[in-house]
Order: structure tokens, then C-alpha cells, then sequence
């Protein structure tokens, strides 16, 4: 599971020839928000100075999550 703020940071090894941008990830997030696939939440990770967004998967929106993750995995040539 990625580590807060480490989203960005598992891209380049999950995918190391797609490029993606702080402002586009955060746009995503957003969208996913708004949809109602994912929920944000502040915490405040043990010997860190400042809250950090987190996110988590609606499990009731589980199965759609799935298919965008299959969606995507066609357009990046992950299958």
C-alpha cells in the first residue's frame, strides 16, 4: 500500500514510461471524489509535522472501480 503522499512515487515503478504530473494526480483524486469512488480524510502520520490527505476506496463502488482500473490498464498497455 502506498505510503501518504506516495502515490506519485509508485507510478514511475508501476509504470515506468507514463508520465504524470502532481496537478493532473490531484485532478483524479478529485474527479474519484466528486463520483463517489473514493473518500478523503485528514490524518496526521506518527513523526510528522502536518496533516496529510488520505484517501480510501468506497467498497460500495468497488466493482466500478475495477472496470475504470481495467479501462486504464488498456490505454496505458498494461494487459
Amino acid at each position: 500500500m502506498p505510503t501518504p503522499g506516495g502515490l506519485i512515487d509508485l507510478l514511475p515503478q508501476e509504470l515506468p514510461s507514463y508520465r504524470l504530473s502532481d496537478t493532473i494526480l490531484q485532478s483524479a483524486l478529485e474527479f474519484l471524489v466528486g463520483e463517489g469512488f473514493i473518500q478523503s480524510y485528514w490524518e496526521r502520520a506518527e513523526r510528522r509535522g502536518r496533516p496529510r490527505r488520505m484517501y480510501r476506496l468506497l467498497s460500495e463502488r468497488l466493482y466500478a472501480a475495477r472496470e475504470l482500473a481495467h479501462l486504464w490498464q488498456l490505454h496505458t498497455g498494461c494487459l
